[in-house]
């Protein structure tokens, strides 16, 4: 079985891919399953990648995400709800666009509540995409 473990959906000029082409794409790649991360940087928070791949929940698995300084953001509730039903396999975040670091306080109940149901964090370092050319 082969699994790829990073795959992203997205609806703007970023990414722009949704999840019936991700699984074409998979199929012709003999991929069978996909963990595919959520983000607002992609114009796909959580909500609508949850919606997105649901007609493929047999082939992929999904990682929440939330901007923790994010006026918007999903409540504690909310993702405790992703988590308790089992509708999010853990979490991505993304210091390196929103500028927090992954021990701010602002993170921690999000990290408590991943701790609470065994499931893991995951940070975006390293590079960061940018238009300038």
């Amino acid at each position: 079985m082969i699994i790829d473990a990073h795959t992203h959906l997205g609806f703007n000029d970023i990414i722009n891919a949704k999840a019936n082409e991700l699984i074409d794409s998979m199929k012709k790649a003999n991929i069978d399953k996909a963990i595919v991360l959520a983000g607002e940087l992609n114009a796909i928070p959580t909500e609508r990648l949850l919606q997105e791949i649901s007609p493929y929940k047999d082939k992929l698995f999904p990682l929440g995400s939330i901007s923790p300084l994010s006026p918007t953001k999903p409540s504690l509730e909310k993702v405790e709800e992703w988590l308790s039903k089992k509708l999010i396999y853990g979490m991505k975040f993304y210091p390196g666009y929103e500028y927090f670091y992954p021990a701010d306080a602002v993170l921690r109940p999000y990290l408590e509540l991943l701790a609470k149901y065994g499931k893991p964090a995951l940070f975006h370092s390293g590079d960061t995409y940018s238009k300038a050319g």
